[in-house]
């Protein structure tokens, strides 16, 4: 377990009150909302822009095809009136109000008795209205027919704007007051009429009159023709956006109900996603509260994962970083124990001779002096055993990595310990293979992971035991070559309830074996880390009664 700088509860609890007292909060929860609204009023308006616009595209298309019979029986009156008067003079007015009687030809209709009569001129003859259109009804439909068949009875004076309120106009279309005597708006139409230089003559709105027109306009217009010759051309758009009008209402109200429909949904979309948001705001305010609670000392707070997603991962993560904290809480504690200890057993000896020294007591002879001597030299290995531990698991040892024959390296240490290993009654050995590949490593470094390692085998293993090294090349499938080496003993072996508590610091598998009989517990933990700082993985083996063996894996590159 890395260690982890030590850092009081009040200290850390009031670095977090000020580093909130710095950071102004903004809630989470106010965040998301204010995207979900934001996001749900863009649709909402784009929504209805793009059903208005597609709508009132489609309907205006519609309502210029739907006219455009109308059109060409108009374009019929035009092509008489230009044949009559040989000019577009008094077109304007013809154009607005094509069926108005002065224009038609019609004068006072006959008493109610008298079957009306048909006009003797003008386009309601069967020939300008076309096969299947002869009377006014057909052309311009119930009611505005009707009024203009029977036109004012007796006694009474006709209308200028169009029929009486017999029936017609009145009852069946809009005011012909209301539209300005411009009968096509009530149809949501506006026709164009230009003449062969395309330039406009009449127009039912009055405001392009003298316009010159594109030819790629005029192509979509109605030729009106005199005698085989091209005297101008009628052209209908969309009038939609003049009021009042019926299609423009109809607009208006499919325009009103898709914002009515866009603010319902709206309305919806906003609680709902003010219920999303309070799901996934609690558990965030769930951890962070217990991470206040954390910095202020409490590590027993955990918080409860409910969720699958990222927010019960958020939630796992926070309950494994808790529990790193109150092991590291507690070996924290347990490494000052250790330090404290192994530190005051040299301390006590050289404090007490030295006291008796002082006192008479124990005379100041060299075999004494010796004896403190080797203390303060076992002091001295112990404090930097301890800095070289905290460097590697801090990550700050420095390697000066050179091509290393492992071989080489192990033989040597074995002939180094042979005396320790022959006073102790146990066989050590090297075994290694000829040609082993050479390693990169710092040879000073894993010279002493190899001691480290040989020392604690030969401290557990009993007279005439024996301890091998052995070293070979090794392969995984999918994986980079490696050299292995293993130091087997032949012991009393690990328990395995203590392997995984191997290499942590300061740890004894027997609690009441001493410093001088059972080391310092730095050992392994340097063996670890120095491994690892190659970039390698150490490992042990054990069965209780039958040994142990440590192994080591250094990468070949």
């Amino acid at each position: 377990m890395r260690a982890t700088r030590a850092i009081s509860p009040p200290s850390m609890g009031s670095a977090i009150s000020s580093c909130r007292r710095a950071v102004p909060m903004r809630s989470l929860w106010l965040k998301l909302l204010s995207a979900f609204i934001g996001v749900i009023l863009l649709s909402a308006g784009l929504n209805h822009w793009l059903v208005s616009r597609a709508t009132s595209g489609q309907f205006s298309r519609f309502v210029v095809a739907s006219g455009q019979a109308w059109v060409q029986q108009t374009a019929l009156l035009l092509a008489d009136h230009y044949a009559r008067t040989g000019s577009w003079q008094g077109a304007n007015s013809l154009l607005r109000a094509p069926w108005s009687g002065s224009m038609m030809g019609m004068s006072t209709a006959p008493a109610a008795s008298t079957p009306p009569a048909q006009p003797q001129s003008g386009w309601m003859d069967s020939g300008m209205m076309g096969h299947g259109m002869e009377s006014a009804d057909d052309w311009m439909g119930p009611g505005m027919g009707e009024g203009l068949e029977h036109g004012p009875q007796d006694g009474e004076e006709a209308s200028p704007a169009g029929p009486s309120d017999h029936g017609g106009w009145d009852e069946h279309m809009m005011d012909w007051d209301m539209m300005d005597g411009n009968v096509w708006r009530g149809l949501g139409l506006r026709l164009l009429l230009a003449n062969a230089q395309g330039q406009v003559v009449a127009d039912t709105d009055l405001d392009l009159v003298g316009t010159r027109l594109a030819p790629a306009e005029l192509a979509a217009g109605v030729p009106i023709t005199v005698a085989n010759q091209a005297v101008g051309t009628l052209l209908a758009v969309s009038a939609l956006t003049a009021a009042p009008s019926p299609a423009a209402a109809f607009l208006t109200e499919v325009n009103r109900a898709t914002w009515l429909a866009s603010a319902m949904v709206s309305a919806l979309a906003v609680l709902l996603g003010l219920l999303l948001v309070r799901q996934i705001v609690a558990p965030v305010r769930a951890v962070t509260a217990a991470a206040q609670r954390v910095a202020a000392g409490d590590l027993e707070q955990r918080v409860p994962v409910t969720t699958q997603d990222e927010i019960g991962q958020l939630a796992r993560s926070f309950n494994q970083m808790a529990d790193a904290l109150a092991l590291d809480r507690q070996l924290r504690r347990h490494m000052i124990a250790d330090i404290a200890h192994e530190l005051r057993t040299p301390l006590s000896v050289i404090q007490g001779n030295l006291e008796a020294m002082l006192d008479g007591v124990l005379p100041a002879e060299p075999q004494e002096i010796a004896s403190l001597h080797e203390e303060t030299v076992l002091l001295a290995r112990l404090i930097g055993d301890l800095r070289l531990l905290s460097l590697a698991e801090a990550g700050q040892i420095k390697l000066e990595r050179t091509p290393t024959d492992l071989g080489a390296l192990a033989g040597r240490l074995v002939d180094h310990l042979h005396v320790q290993a022959a006073a102790n009654q146990v066989t050590l050995t090297a075994d290694m293979p000829p040609e082993l590949p050479l390693v990169p490593a710092d040879p000073d470094r894993l010279g002493q992971v190899l001691s480290n390692l040989l020392t604690n085998a030969l401290r557990y293993t009993p007279p005439g035991g024996r301890i091998t090294v052995r070293a070979r090349g090794h392969r995984d499938a999918g994986q980079a070559p490696t050299v292995v080496l293993q130091v087997t003993d032949t012991g009393s072996g690990i328990d395995p309830a203590d392997l995984p508590y191997v290499f942590d610091r300061f740890y004894r598998a027997d609690p009441s074996r001493t410093r001088t009989g059972g080391g310092s517990g730095i050992g392994l933990a340097l063996v670890k880390h120095l491994v690892e700082a190659h970039g390698g993985r150490v490992w042990v083996e054990s069965q209780v009664g039958q040994g142990a063996t440590f192994s080591l894996a250094l990468p070949l590159a």
